[in-house]
């Protein structure tokens, strides 16, 4: 089974949709003036949240992918979801948002019994 990456890290669960750049503009406002005008002011992507959950052996092993995660903030990665085009993205924050036991684990990544859950914040860069 495919499962969904960001990196070398693989996920049992990827919530959410980067959004891909595009043209943003903004309103120019004269004093006295009536009407709006805009001006393209550049290409850019919003930041969006996302959220993941991974599976690993034990406690040693969440505290090690912790530390993995953490050292992909402001860093370059691709992101891979399953039958789709691979995509660029800028890691601009990531939070670990829960570790937790499961009594009776069934597959996953990697077969274990703890499972790391985080919070992503992402932009695209292409």
């Amino acid at each position: 089974m495919a499962w969904p990456s960001l990196g070398a890290q693989s996920f049992i669960t990827f919530s959410g949709r980067v959004q891909p750049r595009a043209e943003e503009s903004e309103e120019i406002s004269r004093e006295g003036e009536d009407g709006h005008e805009y001006r393209t002011i550049g290409t850019r992507s919003k930041p969006t949240q996302h959220r993941t959950e991974r599976d690993v052996a034990d406690a040693a092993a969440a505290e090690t992918l912790e530390d993995a995660y953490r050292a992909m903030k402001s860093t370059a990665v691709t992101l891979t979801y399953p039958d789709q085009r691979d995509r660029t993205v800028f890691v601009v924050d990531v939070q670990i948002e829960r570790v937790r036991t499961e009594e009776a684990p069934a597959g996953g990544v990697a077969g274990g019994a703890v499972i790391v859950s985080a919070v992503w914040t992402l932009q695209s860069t292409e």
